[in-house]
């Protein structure tokens, strides 16, 4: 334990790597077993064995697709939410079906604001995927009359279509397919970035091989903090050991895509900025993106840096700027050289211009940012 924390043995780490695919934070794990107690009080209360079983199944699901949907707080209004979402999904505040519930219900059990059962049913329905006919998470008889529905729909296309019931419904869209993405990630505390933020304030006294030691010790202690990388990258550049550097950084980029991806490959949505964690992530990724539009690999640099624009729209590294240089044709190291100043900074403004004067060629690319911005 340290910070009062509980840190994960390297055995737990490569345990929960194995079955998620990724690293999953054991604070979010741990969240299961009280938000399943949770649930199935209320199930017990209020509803029968079919909803029971279907909320089992929609709980296995949250936790081997998107487990940080456990999220931090009080459980009840987890448990509130996930009632809500859940019989939602099967139109199970209709009056005329058995048992009978009001979202008020769920509310009142529990002792939670409409509100907040509301704001929490919307976030699970979205971490899931959830869709009105959604074929998922359904008790029997509700499962036939979305099936029935489907097809009824299918009909009506393929009758103005002018095309057969079979392949209208191999066309329409897969209801029920979970989009398998985490809506935010935030990376597990790690005790490491505090002896990091120690060792940078005493580098310039140490001797280069006693900082190499004490980098690489870090490295050691936590493989997974990236800044202690792109520390000693930048050491052994000073030494002329570009290579050796160079490996270091790409191993930094190649762990941050397994800490943030889903097995499928998948991006989450927010990445943000704004949690301390994540910071030592995002920087390896934006090197990482750089390295490969030096390499001459511009399409793989223009995918992460958009990833990194479209998971952090703040966009406190300036990804934008780098997707619009992409764009122009520019090169990684001369993009920014009518910017620079006599001391290697950029002058912020002349950016800030060129970037709202050529942005314009390219409206599609930036339209999300000025949205999120109030641009648009």
């Amino acid at each position: 334990m340290a910070n009062g924390l509980i840190i994960p043995t390297p055995e737990e780490i490569e345990a929960i790597i194995e079955k998620y695919g990724r690293f999953v934070s054991p604070e979010f794990l741990r969240r299961r077993a009280p938000l399943e107690a949770e649930v199935t009080r209320f199930c017990d209360a209020k509803l029968n064995a079919e909803y029971r079983a279907v909320a089992l199944e929609m709980l296995e699901a949250i936790e081997l697709d998107t487990p940080e949907t456990f999220g931090r707080g009080d459980e009840r209004i987890w448990a509130t939410g996930f009632w809500h979402a859940l019989l939602q999904q099967n139109f199970g505040f209709d009056p005329a079906l058995t048992p009978r519930i009001k979202a008020r219900d769920i509310a009142d059990f529990y002792g939670v604001r409409v509100g907040s059962m509301q704001q929490r049913s919307s976030f699970i329905r979205d971490a899931l995927g959830l869709d009105t006919f959604d074929g998922r998470f359904l008790i029997p008889a509700m499962k036939a009359q979305v099936e029935e529905a489907r097809l009824e729909m299918g009909a009506v296309v393929a009758a103005i279509a002018g095309a057969s019931l079979d392949e209208v419904m191999a066309d329409m869209p897969r209801f029920g397919k979970p989009r398998g993405r985490l809506r935010e990630f935030v990376d597990r505390d790690r005790p490491v970035m505090y002896k990091f933020y120690d060792l940078t304030e005493r580098a310039a006294r140490l001797k280069p091989t006693t900082l190499e030691r004490q980098i690489r010790a870090l490295i050691a202690d936590d493989p997974d903090f990236l800044d202690s990388y792109a520390m000693l990258a930048e050491l052994l550049e000073s030494q002329d050991k570009d290579e050796e550097a160079q490996q270091l950084r790409d191993e930094a980029g190649v762990r941050a895509l397994r800490l943030i991806c889903n097995r499928k490959g998948q991006w989450p949505d927010e990445l943000g900025w704004g949690w301390l964690e994540n910071r030592h992530i995002i920087r390896a990724l934006d090197a990482r993106a750089y390295h490969l539009w030096s390499a001459g690999q511009r399409e793989n640099a223009l995918e992460m840096f958009r990833h990194l624009l479209a998971s952090n729209l703040n966009d406190n590294i300036g990804a934008r700027h780098c997707i619009l240089a992409l764009r122009l044709g520019l090169d990684a190291e001369t993009w920014s050289d009518p910017f620079a100043t006599s001391d290697g900074y950029l002058k912020a403004q002349d950016v800030f211009e060129w970037f709202d004067r050529e942005s314009q060629k390219f409206p599609e690319e930036f339209s999300e940012w000025r949205r999120a911005v109030g641009e648009d």
